[in-house]
């Protein structure tokens, strides 16, 4: 919302944005947005979380507090994603085991998965039922995989399923991280220098897998701007096309609005994008360089979105064009940014 009337933090490290060059916008977010939301599930199926054992071992999980951490509690992976949508979306579905299958000696877990579906089908359940998988291994797989989890989705396709490796079974943010995968289709939240750079969101996990940032493997913070217009839960209405200088409002990401929430400046396939983070609800564990803060994201309306750097309150955002974003205050509900720019156009960057 326009009104009438310097560092920034940068998360992983500078880069020359180019030359950018405001442009209205086209229907581009509208048709982008529509079509992602509709083949990345806005009314998700059933889920089966399964959990795992061999002969060897007792399983990793127990099922009471996985029934809990993914469905029941008023913090489970469900409400967040109910919270994180505002409402729109609501996990369902059901966890059963342990189910007893064979390892062999290396990270197999397509197999795997194939073995649990065999052996869970045998013992009666309808496997067929449940539009997502998610297996929740033995723990001797802490050894044999590297990564806490994975999905594989293929759209057409009949297994939409996840892994999650048996020490972490309990751990909200790799079942929701994999579920953003598997469910909706979302792609890592990155920053120009990392993979998972974007700790502001359960996307990225930056505050788990660096040692030197204070991470919880339960913390779930919300999807980030660019997510949330990819699943349309932030409307079109929502988003704001900046093509001249001002003083401008953002309404915060984590609560329902009819307001602007996201300001954004496009050029010729990447733009910026502008949104307000507070420390409420699910993500009130967001760490203190989102918090209170605005995120500046650069996106293409189709790929893996960057955080570029985050600004509080007397701080700037500046490319090499001249553009300059400014959060000049905050307050409980809005984030009051002054903007300036001369003709100057994003680019990706490069890692």
């Amino acid at each position: 919302m326009k009104l009438h009337g310097h560092t920034s933090v940068l998360i992983g490290s500078a880069i020359a944005i180019g030359v950018l060059s405001p442009s209205s916008l086209t229907g581009q977010v509208d048709s982008r947005a529509a079509e992602l939301a509709a083949a990345r599930g806005g009314s998700p199926g059933r889920v089966i979380v399964m959990c795992l054992r061999t002969a060897l071992t007792l399983p990793s999980c127990q099922l009471a507090a996985l029934d809990s951490a993914v469905f029941l509690a008023s913090n489970s992976v469900s409400a967040y994603f109910n919270e994180n949508s505002y409402g729109r979306v609501t996990l369902t579905g059901d966890v059963a085991g342990p189910f007893t299958i064979s390892l062999g000696e290396q990270c197999d877990r397509v197999g795997w998965a194939d073995a649990a579906d065999a052996v869970a089908t045998a013992a009666g359940l309808d496997v067929a039922a449940y539009t997502y998988r998610v297996y929740i291994e033995p723990p001797e797989t802490a050894i044999l995989c590297v990564n806490e989890g994975s999905s594989q989705r293929a759209l057409g396709s009949p297994r939409r399923s996840s892994w999650v490796r048996g020490d972490h079974w309990d751990s909200r943010l790799v079942i929701a991280h994999e579920l953003g995968h598997n469910v909706f289709g979302s792609p890592h939240a990155s920053s120009p220098t990392a993979v998972y750079g974007d700790g502001s969101t359960v996307m990225g996990l930056a505050p788990v897998l660096n040692p030197l940032i204070p991470g919880n493997w339960q913390d779930t913070p919300h999807f980030n701007a660019p997510e949330k217009i990819q699943m349309g839960w932030v409307p079109r209405a929502n988003v704001e096309s900046v093509t001249e200088d001002g003083n401008y409002r953002v309404a915060l990401l984590e609560a329902g609005s009819t307001e602007i929430q996201v300001l954004r400046i496009q050029g010729s396939g990447m733009g910026y994008f502008f949104s307000y983070r507070r420390p409420v609800g699910f993500d009130a564990s967001l760490l203190s360089w989102y918090a209170n803060r605005t995120s500046i994201h650069l996106w293409n309306l189709e790929d893996e979105p960057y955080l570029l750097a985050t600004i509080g309150d007397g701080q700037s955002f500046t490319d090499a064009s001249g553009l300059s974003v400014t959060q000049t205050r905050h307050d409980a509900t809005y984030a009051y940014l002054m903007i300036s720019f001369s003709a100057a156009m994003p680019t990706a960057p490069s890692r």
